[in-house]
């Protein structure tokens, strides 16, 4: 009696795991973006001073994916051309460059790891830069929309923002890595209520 007494609770405990990750896998974090990355801008509300260096074509891209950003309400970060005039400001520098490996672009320098500061949302980046490179081979076959929303992409990883897991139905968010950004078809102008979520979660309380 007592067997068959235990074997039920392990059936029971079995049933309440398996639909408890049921439950995760099928509701979104309302921020699950901003936890991937982790490495971010010093301060509270920033203003991010981004160059653009030799992009040719993309030059009117990034600066459309740059205003997206700021057009987006109530974010504690801004996006400027301006040069910065003191050092340590937060500055992101965007170059083209082209390569065979099979991305869009990418984050940090071509010939090293990207920046993560996994397990600490507070981290900033050292000198408070990093950079944005756009492989012309891979976006090439992309079409203007397509290249503008891989920078809006890029520009969140730049602000701390990691990769959104999921399908379409599931969350809708410009950081989903590949072209379900596009291909999903949803409604309204990117960053969208999660990317949003996610900076303010980031900056908005920031104490560094």
């Amino acid at each position: 009696m007592a067997l068959v007494a235990w074997r039920r609770l392990v059936v029971l405990l079995a049933a309440a795991v398996v639909l408890a990750g049921m439950r995760l896998i099928g509701e979104p974090s309302p921020t699950a973006a901003y936890e991937f990355l982790g490495c971010k801008f010093a301060g509270r509300s920033p203003v991010v001073h981004y160059r653009a260096e030799q992009l040719g074509e993309y030059q009117s891209v990034v600066h459309a994916a740059a205003r997206a950003w700021n057009r987006a309400a109530r974010l504690p970060i801004r996006f400027t051309r301006r040069a910065p005039t003191r050092p340590g400001v937060a500055r992101v520098v965007i170059r083209r460059t082209e390569s065979l490996l099979d991305v869009w672009a990418w984050i940090g320098r071509p010939d090293a790891r990207p920046p993560r500061c996994l397990g600490s949302p507070t981290r900033t980046y050292r000198g408070n830069r990093t950079s944005i490179y756009l492989n012309h081979t891979a976006l090439q076959t992309l079409t203007p929309q397509q290249r503008e929303l891989v920078v809006i992409h890029d520009l969140g990883h730049a602000l701390g923002l990691g990769h959104e897991r999921g399908n379409c139905q599931r969350v809708q968010s410009v950081m989903v890595q590949g072209p379900a950004k596009w291909t999903c078809g949803w409604s309204g102008q990117p960053p969208w209520r999660d990317d949003r979520r996610g900076v303010r979660r980031l900056y908005a309380s920031s104490r560094t």
